[in-house]
């Protein structure tokens, strides 16, 4: 609510990406954006639009579900969740060009099983607000949105798995392939955007930051600077 009545918000590279990317509101409406240590700007956007999956984390949400869903989907998401776990077992850690069949019929698995899961909660308009079922409900609407977009594989993805260790077990990851376009379309273009940096230059010239937040060279405007 401050922030809604403040004239200058200060926020990170981070939130700015998740409210003008992804679309999810995190801060107020503005025109006008200063972007300090813009040289590490495209770095955080492709962090912020990174997803994981656990299969740990499918089971978490599952077991949380079964509070609040009177039927078999919570069940139905934990089984899942064993499915889950089998296909990355099998599979070898790295970039997939191509989903293993049993790892992409896993995910279709969790993805239904989430979104079924979704349904089955009570809607609750008219009852008092229940913030562990918000919270429960949170984590399944989690789950379905990333294997959802695990299992479409899309073009402009990146997907993963990593080998995992003692103390964390492997997980699938998804990224971006390039954040250029979102950048220009959901940022440059709608908004005034001055971005700051000791280090914006690569070998005395700005078109590499530049292409890389989606400004074309056409777009290029050349101010001289006198001196006195």
């Amino acid at each position: 609510e401050k922030a809604h009545r403040s004239h200058l918000v200060v926020t990170n590279h981070s939130l700015l990406a998740i409210d003008a990317i992804e679309g999810v509101p995190m801060i107020p409406d503005y025109d006008v954006v200063v972007i300090d240590e813009a040289h590490e700007l495209t770095a955080r956007v492709t962090q912020a639009a990174t997803d994981e999956l656990f299969a740990a984390e499918v089971e978490r949400a599952a077991r949380r579900s079964q509070r609040h869903v009177e039927g078999t989907e919570a069940d139905d998401l934990a089984d899942a969740a064993d499915a889950l776990r089998a296909a990355i077992g099998e599979a070898e850690p790295g970039r997939f060009d191509t989903l293993p069949d049993e790892l992409a019929d896993a995910l279709v698995l969790v993805r239904d099983a989430a979104r079924a899961c979704l349904s089955a909660y009570p809607k609750g308009d008219s009852e008092e607000v229940d913030a562990g079922r918000t919270q429960a409900r949170g984590a399944v609407q989690e789950v379905f949105a990333t294997t959802e977009r695990m299992a479409a594989n899309a073009e402009s993805d990146v997907l993963w798995m990593t080998e995992g260790g003692d103390r964390l077990p492997p997980r699938l990851c998804i990224a971006p392939l390039q954040v250029w376009g979102p950048m220009r379309e959901k940022l440059l273009s709608e908004k005034t955007v001055v971005m700051t940096s000791a280090t914006l230059m690569l070998g005395g010239d700005f078109s590499a930051l530049a292409t890389s937040v989606g400004l074309r060279p056409a777009e290029r405007v050349e101010v001289g600077v006198e001196s006195d």
